[in-house]
C-alpha cells in the first residue's frame, strides 16, 4: 500500500535571510500558515491541509531548526532559537511568496510561534488559531510530577549553553526517540 502525502502539493525551497525554508504549497484563495509542533515537521499537516485547499491557498513549512529548513546558530542566548526570531522568519517567508496578509494556524511549538507572529505582525495575520498550547507561565505555576516526567525537555534544554547542545550532539538518535516516547511507538519508526 502507498501512503500519498500531500498529492497535489509543490515542495519547494525558498531562501530568506537566515537561511533556507522548506514548505509544501497549493491551493486558491487566501493564504493560509499552517506551522507544525515540536518534535514534528509540516507532514504532520498531511491530513488537514489538503481538505483545505479549496478555499485556501496552503502554505506548510517545516519552521527553523526542524526538518529540512535551515538550522540557527547556536549561541549562549538562544536568541536564535526565539519565538520572535523565528515569528520573523515566517513572517518573511509569507511576503517572500506575496502574501502580505494570511491567515494561520499553529500547533504546539508552532502556535508559540503564531502568538508571537499575531504579536509583532497584527496587520499581517488576518485570523490566528492556536492548536495544543496554554500560556507557558501556566504550566510552570502548576507543575507537578508528572509534568516535570513527560516535560523534562523544557528545563533541560533551558540549561547553561553549551550543556544541552554537547548531550544531544552525542547521541542524537537515542535523544530523539527519549523526546518523542512518551507515547508508544516503534523505535525505528521515521517518516520523511
Amino acid at each position: 500500500m502507498t501512503i500519498k502525502f500531500f498529492e497535489d502539493f509543490e515542495i519547494s525551497t525558498l531562501k530568506i535571510k537566515n537561511g533556507h525554508i522548506r514548505l509544501r504549497k497549493a491551493g486558491h484563495g487566501p493564504a493560509l500558515l499552517m506551522l507544525h509542533g515540536n518534535p514534528q515537521t509540516h507532514v504532520m499537516w498531511h491530513e488537514v491541509a489538503p481538505a483545505l485547499t479549496k478555499k485556501f491557498t496552503i502554505i506548510c513549512p517545516d519552521i527553523p531548526g526542524y526538518g529540512k529548513s535551515y538550522k540557527p546558530k547556536i549561541s549562549k542566548d538562544h536568541e536564535n532559537y526565539s519565538k520572535v526570531k523565528m515569528a520573523s522568519d515566517m513572517n518573511e517567508l509569507m511576503t517572500l511568496l506575496g502574501h502580505k496578509t494570511f491567515y494561520l494556524v499553529g500547533h504546539d511549538r508552532g502556535a508559540r510561534i503564531s502568538h508571537r507572529l499575531a504579536l509583532n505582525y497584527p496587520d499581517n495575520v488576518k485570523k490566528i488559531i492556536l492548536l495544543d498550547i496554554i500560556p507557558t507561565i501556566e504550566h510552570f505555576e502548576r507543575t507537578n510530577k508528572e509534568f516535570a516526567m513527560g516535560y523534562y525537555h523544557w528545563f533541560w534544554l533551558a540549561q547553561r549553553y553549551p550543556i544541552p547542545e554537547s548531550v544531544i550532539n552525542k547521541a542524537p538518535e537515542e535523544w530523539f526517540f527519549a523526546h518523542t516516547s512518551r507515547e508508544k511507538k516503534d523505535k525505528y519508526f521515521f517518516c520523511t
